[in-house]
């Protein structure tokens, strides 16, 4: 048997073929192939797509590594594509984010990385091989986010190594980790439109973003906040469930003048007011109180006896029984002047009523401060209630209580 090889160019397989009229050539465009209907069957595809995410990954001394996007084609079907440090010079100018382009010939691998930022199970890789051209694509749709409902992620609907989005009102900071002055991380709570709440994890650079823009706010207006491409992880011993940036690719975004924040705002302000507003709910940088009163803490929180949460050396979470049999007293009373924009106290400071955030406030915030005798068995225990934990259980707020107190001339607020 004798067998003929026909070998033809490679790298034309993806050019527009051309016919023959009357000694004119006419180029016939190839259809362009669709994202979804990409596999490792082929290397020649040829793609018409908007770039919708773009990164630069960089090494542990800030250099650059390799180029990571997301693009997407017509149908807002997506696929992640890098560029490896061979190719970044050739075309770390040419791709940018929200453009659209033709691309031709790649690499497609499995999309088996650690930390995906597509559902697709390919991906594609540059190559030598590969084309890429700018072209207008109008009908391709511009970039959006694809927000993870905060049900789903409580839920532990979520997958580990997938990338999510999520916008969410801020409502408190429950740790910070410094080394020395730097700021190392920051975990705060975030709760969406339906009061669902979950707790963000902010490293490094991501921290000293978030922190710049708390800082900086001016008024006792909600931070409505926007984190792309995420991470949900799971409840680890003594930290809760919570999403958290990567090293790269991920986009924190505050207060800025977009849509997605615009019409959560709108959603936001429908929620039902609380016995304690959303400035109030703040729990002095303690987990646990936000948990027992807006979230599911029996789901992820051990529970401990009196005389184990006694000799408890860190910070945790944990359920335990009790019964509050003392309120101690003390020469500040129960209700302490906070700042508008954060848990501290406020005083005086050249004429300006300011916290050790140095918040400027036109007046202080009325917020409890209330120490407990708790008692089980023989064991007993000393708890501090913040401004939600004794809210709930007086059935009203400190500005409430201060004003029935000022009302009938009792100015120590016992």
């Amino acid at each position: 048997m004798k067998v003929v090889f026909h070998i033809v160019n490679y790298t034309n397989l993806c050019k527009p073929t051309v016919r023959m009229n009357k000694g004119k050539k006419i180029a016939i465009t190839r259809p362009y192939d669709n994202v979804k209907d990409v596999n490792d069957s082929k290397d020649v595809w040829s793609l018409a797509v908007r770039v919708m995410d773009l990164w630069c990954v960089t090494g542990k001394y800030r250099q650059e590594q390799y180029l990571e996007m997301v693009i997407a084609d017509k149908e807002n079907d997506m696929i992640q594509l890098t560029v490896p440090y061979e190719e970044l010079a050739k075309w770390k100018e040419i791709l940018k984010e929200n453009n659209t382009y033709t691309m031709l010939n790649f690499k497609v691998l499995k999309n088996d990385v650690a930390v995906k930022a597509s559902t697709h199970p390919f991906r594609l890789a540059v190559s030598g091989a590969t084309i890429i051209k700018p072209v207008d694509f109008p009908t391709i749709p511009l970039a959006s986010f694809r927000f993870k409902d905060f049900g789903e992620i409580l839920a532990g609907n979520y997958r580990n190594d997938l990338l999510i989005d999520v916008i969410g009102a801020f409502q408190d900071i429950t740790n910070t980790n410094k080394k020395g002055t730097i700021i190392r991380s920051v975990t705060f709570l975030l709760k969406d439109a339906s009061g669902l709440m979950i707790h963000a994890t902010l490293w490094d650079e991501f921290a000293k973003q978030f922190f710049d823009a708390f800082n900086q706010a001016n008024g006792p207006e909600t931070i409505f906040i926007v984190l792309k491409h995420v991470r949900a992880r799971e409840a680890q011993g003594i930290y809760p469930l919570c999403v958290t940036n990567t090293w790269s690719g991920t986009k924190v975004i505050i207060n800025a003048e977009i849509p997605e924040i615009a019409e959560f705002k709108t959603r936001f302000a429908e929620l039902p007011i609380d016995d304690v507003n959303a400035s109030q709910q703040l729990s002095q940088l303690t987990q646990g109180s936000q948990i027992t009163q807006q979230g599911d803490i029996m789901n992820k929180a051990h529970f401990l006896t009196l005389s184990e949460v006694n000799h408890v050396m860190h910070e945790t979470i944990c359920v335990t029984i009790a019964e509050i049999k003392k309120i101690n007293a003390n020469k500040y009373g129960w209700i302490y002047d906070g700042c508008n924009f954060c848990t501290k106290g406020v005083r005086m400071d050249n004429g300006q009523l300011k916290c050790r955030g140095n918040h400027i406030n036109d007046e202080a915030k009325p917020r409890f401060r209330v120490e407990v005798e708790a008692v089980y068995k023989n064991d007993k225990a000393k708890f501090l209630l913040w401004d939600n934990d004794v809210a709930s259980i007086i059935g009203m707020s400190a500005q409430e209580l201060k004003e029935q107190l000022v009302e009938v001339n009792i100015f120590h607020y016992f």
